[in-house]
């Protein structure tokens, strides 16, 4: 991969795109979902669980507040968002967060879409809240990996857990900006929520590019919208 290019500040030519891991590429199982929710009596569509995923964290963008227990909340909207019935929203959600694991399902075109862009010359890294596996679920996932290797070779991959700061606190993200050797305010950073995501990565000097494929952000003016990794090769100045 071509070295970042130092050059005077330009934030049109990125040192470096950071990306979440989350919602970006990956989401939770499918099979756990489904498992799941037949166990207590209810029948999904597949075809829809990658919508309600959106939905879920529009839901929560909506409401969020910074909390210890935003899974939990967030299993509670993506339980609402699948039209579970009320009385068994609350449970299946319990059940849900309780049984999680892995985050191993890749969302369709997200990887072809890192490919895009580091073919394009891009630097890539990666930053996220999660559990201390990040970086082990995008390896077998066939996302990417932190230095050389068969995959997309990521400058840096950040897990939460693991640095001891999560998003929104602009910390995590001038943490992951000086390991990578390069300058916040020459980098955009990708997510798919507005209050880890994209004000997060605002805060610390980032370009934030909000990752909204449903177009269900109402914040239009506020910050750059995507619908796919891809795109983000063609944004402008």
């Amino acid at each position: 991969m071509p070295e970042p290019d130092l050059a005077g500040p330009d934030q049109a030519v990125p040192q470096c795109v950071f990306l979440d891991a989350g919602g970006v590429f990956l989401s939770p199982d499918h099979d756990l979902i489904v498992g799941v929710l037949q166990d207590v009596g209810l029948a999904v569509d597949r075809s829809v669980l990658d919508r309600v995923y959106y939905e879920a964290v529009a839901r929560m963008d909506a409401s969020v507040v910074e909390s210890a227990e935003w899974r939990e909340r967030w299993w509670a909207e993506y339980c609402v968002a699948l039209g579970v019935p009320g009385p068994l929203a609350t449970d299946a959600a319990m059940e849900l967060r309780r049984r999680e694991g892995p985050w191993s399902r890749v969302f369709p075109g997200s990887v072809e879409g890192l490919c895009q862009l580091a073919a394009s010359g891009m630097a890539i890294g990666v930053i996220s809240n999660s559990v201390g596996t990040v970086e082990h679920e995008l390896l077998q996932g066939g996302v990417c990996q932190a230095g050389r290797g068969g995959l997309t070779e990521a400058l840096v991959v950040i897990d939460s857990h693991v640095v001891g700061v999560a998003k929104p606190d602009p910390a995590i993200f001038w943490l992951a900006a000086q390991r990578a050797g390069v300058e916040p305010e020459r980098c955009w950073y990708l997510g798919d929520t507005v209050f880890y995501d994209v004000n997060g990565a605002r805060a610390a000097g980032l370009r934030p590019i909000h990752l909204d494929p449903l177009g269900l952000c109402p914040h239009l003016a506020d910050h750059d919208h995507v619908t796919s990794v891809a795109q983000v090769g063609a944004l402008g100045p």
